[in-house]
């Protein structure tokens, strides 16, 4: 029987006073911690171990033994806990406790057992890591595994193998877990290094070799899901991985603990070789050790991992054979992992239930008979792999999604289970690569979900959904920067306060270390600073989930529900419009202020496929205009005015763009909510603001322009000031606080005149002028003044902002994207951010109101990211402005000055003060005088008007 968790508790207190005393009181120790030992062992199995074990103690104890043999002894109980059924937490702190004990020891350290002591502790805190919840144990793990490598670097091969055998294992955990191409890197640099030795032994030297093919597969799937990748190397990668995989095979015959791995790769070949008949080659030498290893697990080692790989490997290979025997038998192995999979190991257990599902949905698929109720099975599957608490969170996520898809049309628990699992996407300790390349996925689920409650009539639930599935990470980002304990009531009880408090403390570190802004980290390695914070991270995790269990902190926390949302409509005091693309379909969501009734408006006439079409054709437009370049800066001022007969030449074209978004989203959407007159061609004299909120690729195209060209005709802006808004409820801190109250605005100017820039002088001297006029102070920074510190130092003073320069988008990393200054100093989102979360919005020297972005493309997304607004004018959202004006696509020279002059006369109010709530009828009537100029098509309809 395994030892009780009280006991442990019992027994880690003994022990810890055992190390703590060794040296005081040897004869009082040497009975109590004979009676410590007959504790333990009076709960173990083995009656030969535990006798080994208590001589051990006894001998070492009464002869009031010295720190080396302590520690001996507490590795001797260490390594038995090792092998044993204890939970392998006991077996780490033994081995943390010989290491304390050892380096007390006033003799020289012994280096035998710091590095047998490292090793038990790297072995044991990687077996108690399967989750990314807790990746800090796991690079401690690390750590512990190169020390101990370092230690026996000249005189102990074996034990430098042994070292290295686990470290590689413990990388490419954690490798699966945030797909860190570094950690890849260092297991081909470190094996490659220590199979060059010699006297190694087979077993230890095949478990080199496992790693290293699996390494090398790794680096395959990075490849092929990396496209277009190269041929030659992904079948490099294969030949590796084969090589090393049958030599760690050809090493320990008399085990079948490597079969299973080598089967996986064999199916990815036959996969990727062209030729049928090596593909089935490679099928049937998988089917051959798969059946090799479960033969071995068949014969008294019921391994559940090994169930595993060979259930996984036996579904990829019926999934191309569809032989029913290959499927009987890819369900065998796959119950018998869920039913060996011990108790308390939830993550293993979801994993299994979750490819237990997908076997049983892959029978349904091939063999849909309703008698083998195989949809019910694969369903009872996964929602039990979702249930679980302690599973990882991507897994829970692939159950949800999959659930989802074979779940009645009206049950929503799958969805509901997809959106509150969102978030755990985009964990904050997680390389932020890997998270963006995670979000189309889960926006296009979430999105899916949205449909499924309008069709159950749930307009309230679809709503929420809707916001769920925006803006993810910037929402994550934006938390750290919300305190907790400023919103608690005044009532909240004293724990609960000192939670919150704990709350805002580690969320403001973890904010500054994710934005590479801590000065402590400032000369740490990028392992260390991501060790560090991954360990912030999983700190924040924990306490957001204590306070989950805390009623006053609880409705802090939670997801926003639909009551935050309509309360957050009603502050703008006009409708937003929610345009939902899921598919085959549309849907708009509309909300009105102070009004719980959602309206539904159908849009059947568009579709993912139509408005993919229409961006593409937008896109063609614009690239023969030279108004779009999605490989480098945003370079405003590049396009001259003697390009304008191209665009005369191209307008058609762009004409019949916009009356496709009229018709089919626009027109129907404006008409339902009874903003049309009876004759289109009749512009209303009193326009009502609405902001729109698209989904998917509809955030690429210009709604904003949307109407009849070719002819006399409705156009959007005759009935409506459009605006777009990225999330729902908000997206800055700035957003909460309302500073209407406040008349006194100043402006800094920011601006630089090279590069095809020749008229930001003639800009952002007529905004100077005539602001001047209105009692508002104008800060400006021009080209060698426009230096970082200057800009910085004077945003923290200006309610506005007016950048008249370059801009540079990185879509890799939105963090980067940055405005380019005097000798091409780049001021980034993230230093923006940086700066924002070191200041308390509260104690602000300004309120930010307004971003005017006069640079180009500054509102331009990545397609691939729509739903999560990765564009310039968004992350100004973020540091806190309550408006930004933008561009599509870039935008010329001289219509930015016309724009900017006409912009800020709007501006200004009767009582010739800076107005920064009148932004969007600014821009509507600055537009609007630069189209009745003649002005083509692409050259106004750039500019666009954004709100938290």
């Amino acid at each position: 029987m395994p030892v009780s968790e009280d006991l442990s508790q019992r027994c880690a207190r003994s022990l810890k006073t055992i190390s703590a005393v060794a040296s005081l009181y040897p004869t009082a120790l040497s009975s109590y911690a004979v009676a410590t030992s007959q504790v333990y062992l009076s709960s173990l199995q083995s009656s030969s171990e535990q006798s080994k074990l208590e001589n051990a103690w006894l001998s070492v104890m009464s002869l009031a033994p010295e720190r080396r043999d302590l520690a001996v002894s507490l590795l001797r109980l260490a390594s038995f806990y090792s092998n044993s059924t204890a939970v392998p937490d006991r077996t780490a702190f033994l081995a943390l406790s010989a290491l304390r004990v050892i380096k007390e020891d006033r003799a020289k350290p012994d280096p035998e057992i710091i590095s047998k002591s490292l090793f038990t502790l790297g072995s044991a805190l990687h077996s108690i890591s399967p989750t990314v919840a807790q990746l800090p144990e796991l690079d401690v793990a690390i750590r512990a595994f190169t020390f101990c490598a370092q230690l026996s670097e000249h005189d102990d091969v074996t034990g430098q193998a042994r070292s290295y055998a686990g470290l590689a294992i413990a990388l490419l955990r954690r490798f699966e877990q945030i797909g860190r191409q570094e950690d890849l890197d260092k297991v081909f640099i470190f094996l490659s290094y220590v199979l060059k030795k010699d006297g190694i032994e087979d077993s230890l030297r095949a478990s080199l070799h496992n790693s290293l093919g699996i390494a090398y597969r790794h680096q395959f799937s990075l490849r092929y899901n990396q496209r277009p990748a190269e041929r030659e190397l992904l079948i490099q990668d294969m030949n590796e991985a084969l090589y090393h995989l049958h030599k760690a095979t050809s090493l320990s015959p008399s085990t079948s603990q490597y079969l299973g791995g080598l089967a996986i790769t064999e199916v990815l070949c036959a996969e990727i070789y062209p030729d049928p008949s090596n593909a089935l080659q490679y099928l049937q030498a998988a089917v051959q050790h798969s059946y090799r290893a479960m033969y071995g697990v068949g014969r008294g080692d019921p391994n559940p991992s090994r169930l595993e790989d060979c259930g996984n490997v036996l579904q990829r290979v019926f999934r191309k054979t569809r032989d029913p025997q290959h499927c009987d038998l890819m369900l065998q192995a796959m119950k018998g992992a869920v039913d060996y999979t011990p108790e308390k190991h939830d993550a293993d257990m979801a994993r299994r239930l979750y490819n237990l599902g997908t076997g049983y949905h892959c029978r349904f698929l091939s063999n849909p008979h309703p008698e083998s109720h195989d949809d019910r099975k694969a369903i009872h599957c996964l929602k039990k792999a979702v249930e679980l608490p302690a599973s990882e969170p991507s897994i829970q996520f692939a159950a949800a999604c999959l659930w989802s898809q074979l779940a009645p049309l009206d049950d929503l628990d799958a969805y509901r289970a997809v959106v509150n699992l969102a978030p755990k996407m985009a964990w904050l300790g997680a390389d932020i690569r890997s998270i963006y390349r995670d979000l189309p996925d889960i926006a296009r689920v979430i999105r899916r979900g949205v449909t499924a409650a309008i069709n159950s009539g749930k307009l309230q639930t679809a709503v929420e959904w809707f916001e769920a599935g925006r803006c993810v990470v910037w929402r994550q980002a934006l938390g750290l920067r919300t305190s907790v304990a400023a919103q608690l009531p005044q009532d909240c009880p004293r724990e609960a306060r000192e939670l919150a408090e704990e709350i805002d403390k580690v969320s403001c570190e973890l904010g500054r270390v994710a934005l590479g802004s801590l000065q402590a980290m400032e000369t740490a390695t990028p392992e260390q600073r991501s060790a560090h914070r991954r360990k912030l991270a999983t700190e924040y995790d924990e306490l957001l989930q204590h306070a989950s269990t805390v009623p006053c902190l609880h409705a802090l926390l939670r997801p926003a529900s639909f009551g935050d949302i309509l309360k957050a409509t009603t502050a703008h005091a006009h409708p937003i419009v929610c345009l939902n693309l899921d598919g085959p379909r549309c849907d708009a969501l509309v909300l009105y202020p102070n009004h719980p009734s959602v309206l539904h408006v159908p849009l059947s006439a568009m579709s993912s496929e139509r408005a993919d079409g229409l961006r593409a054709s937008l896109e063609t437009q614009l690239e023969q205009e030279r108004l779009l370049d999605g490989h480098g800066p945003r370079m405003r001022g590049l396009v001259h005015d003697q390009q304008a007969p191209g665009t005369m030449r191209t307008s058609k074209q762009i004409e019949e763009i916009l009356e496709e978004l009229w018709n089919t989203v626009v027109k129907p959407i404006l008409g339902s909510m009874g903003l049309l007159p009876p004759r289109f061609f009749e512009p209303l004299d009193n326009l009502r603001r609405i902001s729109w909120c698209p989904s998917g690729s509809l955030t690429t195209l210009p709604l904003h322009a949307a109407g009849i060209y070719a002819s006399p005709g409705p156009k959007i802006f005759d009935f409506i000031v459009p605006s777009y808004k990225p999330s729902l409820t908000g997206m800055g801190v700035g957003s909460a606080v309302n500073h209407a109250s406040r008349t006194r605005h100043s402006l800094l100017a920011v601006s630089q005149e090279a590069d095809g820039l020749t008229h930001t002088t003639h800009e952002v001297s007529g905004i100077q002028r005539r602001l001047d006029k209105a009692s508002c102070s104008v800060t400006w920074l021009h080209d060698r003044k426009a230096t970082l510190s200057r800009v910085l130092e004077a945003m923290q003073a200006s309610t506005c902002v007016h950048f008249a320069c370059h801009g540079e988008q990185d879509r890799n990393d939105p963090l980067r994207s940055s405005f380019i200054l005097a000798n091409h100093e780049r001021l980034t989102l993230g230093r923006l951010m940086k700066d924002s979360m070191a200041t308390d919005p509260s104690h602000s020297k300004a309120s930010k109101e307004l971003a005017f972005l006069s640079a180009c493309e500054t509102a331009a997304g990545d397609q691939g990211l729509a739903d999560e607004q990765v564009h310039l004018a968004a992350g100004m959202l973020a540091v806190g402005f309550r408006r930004v004006v933008g561009t599509m696509w870039r935008i010329r020279d001289e219509d930015a000055k016309e724009i900017a002059g006409e912009f800020y006369r709007g501006l200004v109010g009767s009582d010739r003060h800076l107005q920064p709530s009148r932004a969007a009828q600014a821009l509507h009537d600055a537009v609007g005088r630069l189209r009745g100029d003649g002005t083509p098509i692409l050259h106004w309809a750039s500019l666009i008007h954004i709100e938290t």
